[in-house]
Formats: structure tokens, sequence, C-alpha cells
């Protein structure tokens, strides 16, 4: 139980970092790999994020061995960090499409 826990704040934790700084990390990767465009890295990175919000609660309400409360913390959180992150994340990819 608790590592399913500790598996569901460390995803919304990479959720939220691929949120906001996709558009950092997106051009950092293209240094490293230059023969994959940009617009491919924004495009990975923002759905992962959001499937990220998405996902770990539906997991989480799935799942029989965690607590009730923490299914209910898992939609808190992913609720009001998720919505404007993934705003902002879209945001950028649209930018990004330009």
């Amino acid at each position: 139980m608790i590592l399913r826990n500790v598996l569901s704040i460390i995803g919304l934790i990479i959720a939220i970092i691929f949120g906001i700084d996709g558009q950092d990390i997106s051009y950092f990767l293209n240094e490293e790999f230059p023969g994959i465009k940009v617009t491919t890295f924004i495009t990975c990175l923002t759905f992962i994020s959001i499937g990220l919000f998405v996902v770990i609660p539906i997991l989480t309400l799935i799942s029989k061995v965690v607590q009730k409360e923490m299914v209910v913390i898992y939609f808190i959180v992913s609720a009001v960090i998720g919505i404007p992150v993934s705003f902002w994340s879209i945001l950028v990819w649209g930018w990004g499409m330009g």
C-alpha cells in the first residue's frame, strides 16, 4: 500500500514537471537527439502529463488496496493542480505547434 502511494505521488510530481517545464525539456532533448523535432518532444511530454493526471486517480479508484481517503486526495490534487497545469501545457503546446 505504501509503495502504491509513493508511486502515485511520484507520478503526479512527474506530471507537474512535464506540464510546467515541457518546453524546456523538449529543447534539451532536441539538443541531445537532433534528429527528432522539438514539436514531437513537446507533444509527447504534454500528453504524458495530461495522461498521468487522468490515469493516476482512476487507477487509485480501481485499486482495492488503497484507502478511500487517498482516493479523494488524489482526485482533489489532480483537479486542483492538474487542470491549471494541463491548460498551461496545452497553451505552450499550441505555441510550439506554431
